[in-house]
């Protein structure tokens, strides 16, 4: 089903307003459009909805004023954005469906939009519409490493990609939610021969972007799969990656991954890649989902530790939440940039395959040696 240009700016308007105006769940951030937003928003609208149309006015006119919203997009061309907005949207729609998703309804379009400027870079902040460009070629270049995903048609659920310490290791490609940094990832695990214990490696969260007619691989996080149960002898097993070097910075699943992912860019003659080195709207949603966390525990629990077991075990499992998402801001960025920037230094001294500069806040690796398989 096509998700129309009205529907996508009613998601936009209606909810992103009231969403970003609170600033109680995600960074505020305002959209400052020009006067064009509001003619073309105007000629979308039903005669006699007078209520809305007041509304959006207000809203658009209001955007123009110059305010303390720390975090402004600026949008010079209301008609472009929306347009490319809309491609984006139906891109994202057809992709989810192809993973057995649905994605049609105005609440999953707006939960979709509501955390899409979580990826934003600095740079972004001064062309919305590059960044959109950016997004949609990742999703027009999403059937890359499809052979992960399907074989003559058929519907894979994993696939054998090699063997580690005679552990067979395999791969699958998935769609990530939308609060994720990108919409793709792919995931590598290692099974025993009877493939009755496993170790789930790192996740590589990354989108494809088309450059100068050449494939650029962006690459925002690998991370650790907390939910999945590791057998320690396999994990064990990965510190023989270590040998030969002074004080490993990265866990070996780490290493591992990122040298399974790529030798799978090499094989698709992907020789760029470019990882973020600041997401700032990201590091404040981190801040605020911990804001939010400490107040439901404190309302919850009002500082005493239940007697009863029941409830105790529901107490250590929303202090166990508590834990995991309070002041981890600096520790997720610290991960995604410092843990990424250590790996990738790591791969450069050990293989001497790749030259990494720093540009624009992004990390730039070009791959040298295209037919060297690590």
């Amino acid at each position: 089903m096509y998700i129309d240009i009205n529907k996508v700016m009613q998601a936009f308007y209606t909810y992103l307003d009231e969403f970003f105006k609170s600033g109680k769940k995600l960074p505020k951030i305002k959209f400052v459009f020009n006067e064009d937003a509001l003619a073309m928003y105007l000629s979308t609208v039903p005669k006699g909805d007078n209520s809305y149309t007041r509304l959006l006015t207000s809203y658009i006119k209001k955007s123009l004023e110059d305010d303390d919203t720390e975090y402004k997009v600026r949008v010079t061309n209301a008609k472009l954005f929306f347009q490319k907005l809309t491609t984006l949207v139906n891109l994202h729609a057809k992709v989810y469906q192809k993973y057995n998703a649905d994605f049609s309804s105005d609440a999953e379009i707006e939960e979709y939009l509501k955390y899409l400027w979580l990826r934003m870079t600095p740079q972004d902040f001064l062309d919305v519409q590059k960044f959109l460009d950016r997004e949609i070629s990742y999703l027009m270049n999403e059937e890359y490493f499809d052979n992960l995903l399907y074989y003559q048609g058929i519907r894979l659920s994993s696939v054998v990609v090699g063997e580690y310490e005679g552990y067979t290791i395999t791969a699958f490609k998935d769609m990530n939610n939308y609060f994720f940094e990108t919409d793709l990832c792919l995931r590598y695990v290692l099974y025993d021969k009877e493939r009755k214990k496993s170790y789930n490696l790192p996740m590589i969260h990354y989108g494809i972007e088309t450059l100068n007619d050449k494939p650029v691989c962006h690459i925002y996080a690998l991370q650790k799969c907390s939910y999945a149960e590791q057998d320690n002898k396999i994990g064990r097993s990965l510190y023989k990656l270590n040998s030969g070097i002074n004080e490993p910075l990265n866990h070996p699943s780490f290493v591992l991954s990122l040298n399974l992912f790529m030798n799978l860019l090499r094989e698709n003659n992907i020789a760029d890649i470019e990882v973020p080195l600041l997401e700032v709207l990201n590091y404040g949603y981190h801040e605020k989902i911990g804001e939010s966390e400490k107040e439901k525990f404190r309302i919850k629990w009002e500082g005493s530790i239940p007697e009863d077991v029941f409830d105790k075990k529901i107490y250590e499992e929303d202090l166990e939440i508590l834990n995991r998402t309070a002041d981890k801001q600096d520790s997720i960025s610290k991960a995604k940039v410092e843990n990424l920037t250590n790996l990738f230094l790591r791969y450069q001294e050990q293989y001497d395959d790749i030259s990494i500069s720093v540009e624009d806040f992004l990390l730039k690796i070009k791959i040298k040696n295209m037919n060297k398989m690590i």
